[in-house]
């Protein structure tokens, strides 16, 4: 960013709520590995095992869950806490960046967030939590006009696709002559 402000300093740094959500979700899934390993030692065999997929409802938001799979996750969060604490934390963040607020009043709302962070007692989310510190003002200009990231992450992506499905390709017409077809084909060459 450093380099951006540099060159371009007129623009406006603005963190993605993706990479923010990312960063936050690590800390989560450092507790719920935490959590699984104490519950696998602590629990007999044959119930570790019928909690065995609770862990992809733990990735889910609430309202996406069905009623088996949030009873099996309230199953897990009767003995590992930490890990509940955990899922409400994570998703109250993704609830603050979802709505519509100004600047100061998100800075506010993630301020809160830290405190209630800290008062969980949640060491896991520490690392996050200094991230969040150091870089509230970019991440909280993300609710300024509500830009998105999406066509950069996009682009990237495409580029690294295309970057390995063009590995041994030396010469370069041959590599435009794919990307060109990669990029383009469809409309040149597709049937309409």
């Amino acid at each position: 960013m450093r380099a951006i402000a540099a060159e371009v300093p007129w623009a406006e740094s603005v963190i993605a709520r993706f990479q923010v959500a990312r960063a936050s979700r690590d800390g989560a899934d450092t507790v719920r590995k935490t959590a699984l390993t104490r519950l696998k030692s602590a629990w007999p065999k044959a119930e570790y095992a019928a909690i065995t997929g609770a862990m992809w409802p733990f990735r889910q938001r609430p309202g996406a869950l069905e009623p088996q799979a949030w009873e099996l996750l309230e199953q897990v969060f009767t003995d590992a806490p930490k890990l509940e604490a955990a899922y409400h934390l994570r998703e109250d963040l993704t609830d603050l960046f979802e709505r519509d607020d100004t600047q100061a009043g998100a800075k506010g709302a993630m301020r809160a967030w830290g405190k209630r962070v800290r008062q969980s007692g949640l060491a896991e989310f520490e690392r996050f939590l200094g991230t969040l510190e150091r870089w509230l003002d970019a991440i909280t200009d993300d609710f300024q006009g509500r830009q998105t990231s999406g066509f950069v992450e996009g682009f990237n992506n495409r580029e690294n696709v295309l970057t390995r499905r063009c590995d041994g390709i030396f010469n370069v017409g041959r590599l435009f002559q794919r990307l060109t077809l990669d990029v383009h084909g469809y409309q040149r060459f597709g049937h309409t």
